[in-house]
């Protein structure tokens, strides 16, 4: 916990932290003074407290990351909403799930 609380961020960390959160925000299409990305680097300095110190470890981690997955679907262009809703909906073949 104490590292959390001491974690200091010098040019090379800011640089490593900077870069995570630009490649999110550039995969995810979103402006750069949007809240969205206000929210998302706020995460990001919390992994990195946590000990999730390299690129790829900040980019697995915030692809693991309910809130930072919640926060982007509710920006999907409507197209990318229908289709992630028909895959969600896709019927199960007949019998699936049922009891016999």
């Amino acid at each position: 916990m104490r590292q959390f609380f001491e974690t200091t961020f010098g040019p090379e960390e800011l640089g490593t932290v900077g870069k995570a959160l630009e490649d999110w925000r550039l995969l995810h299409g979103l402006p750069g003074d949007c809240e969205e990305v206000e929210i998302a680097a706020s995460a990001i300095l919390n992994m990195f407290r946590e000990g999730k110190r390299s690129q790829s470890e900040l980019t697995t981690a915030m692809a693991a990351h309910i809130g930072l997955q919640e926060l982007v679907i509710g920006r999907r262009p409507p197209a990318a909403v229908h289709e992630a809703r028909q895959v969600s909906e896709t019927p199960k073949s007949p019998g699936a799930g049922a009891d016999q």
